[in-house]
């Protein structure tokens, strides 16, 4: 038997999802979840009276911007060039696939943040509240442990995907590396892990990612992002 997530199976259910990271990760997956909600929307249509079959508030939140070096890995281009990533992707995605959403220009660095963003799914009928992190620092996945652990929301599906980043030496460039080095960025770069945690009424049944990599929630030298990457996942 699977994990029950909502109450009532003869309600619409009310997903609220706020997404933080639109970068490597991020841009990929908000492209590709926006593309399987209007699939879902579109299939669906007849059998609800021409209704949607639930209801949807989405968030997307990042204050990076977008550089050049972005333009080989994220979904961005020329024309987008120093454009909040948010805004880029939701101009593009969530409006070619008439989806609305949020985008929020806003480093997430505090629990308040986090909760004011989720306020909204506090007060709605048979919501759904989901929380994915597509981030690149350890800061923020500790803050996310912390919220998903609060009393805040009795109900939560934290969803983190991750990529282990190119071993870097910090203020050293690759050509003064030590041989020891060299080998281990050339053995770095080819994992990653994507993890759900997910609690019901206040009992968690699947614990989030830094529960299963404690690494995570024991980084000291981690640093909220500030307009540029700190750290690779």
């Amino acid at each position: 038997m699977g994990l029950k997530i909502m109450d009532k199976d003869t309600m619409k259910p009310y997903y609220y999802i706020v997404q933080i990271g639109a970068g490597a990760n991020g841009s990929h997956f908000f492209r590709s979840l926006c593309q399987d909600i209007s699939t879902y929307f579109s299939q669906k249509r007849s059998s609800y009276n021409d209704s949607l079959p639930f209801y949807l508030d989405f968030y997307l939140v990042d204050e990076d911007k977008v550089e050049k070096k972005n333009f080989n890995n994220q979904l961005f281009d020329e024309d987008d060039l120093d454009e909040f990533k948010v805004d880029a992707l939701r101009e593009r995605y969530a409006e070619h696939y008439q989806l609305e959403v949020q985008s929020v220009p806003k480093y997430i660095t505090d629990i308040e943040t986090l909760q004011s963003l989720f306020a909204a799914a506090k007060s709605g009928k048979n919501v759904v509240p989901i929380l994915i992190s597509m981030v690149d620092n350890n800061a923020t996945r500790q803050l996310m442990d912390e919220f998903f652990h609060s009393d805040y929301l009795e109900d939560l599906i934290y969803i983190d995907a991750a990529v282990e980043g190119v071993y870097m030496v910090p203020d050293k460039e690759e050509k003064d590396f030590t041989e020891e080095e060299k080998a281990i960025a050339a053995r770095s770069g080819f994992s990653g892990q994507v993890v759900i945690g997910f609690k019901k009424k206040g009992q968690v049944w699947l614990q989030p990612v830094g529960r299963i990599y404690d690494d995570i929630l024991t980084d000291e030298h981690t640093a909220f992002p500030n307009g540029r990457q700190m750290m690779f996942a």
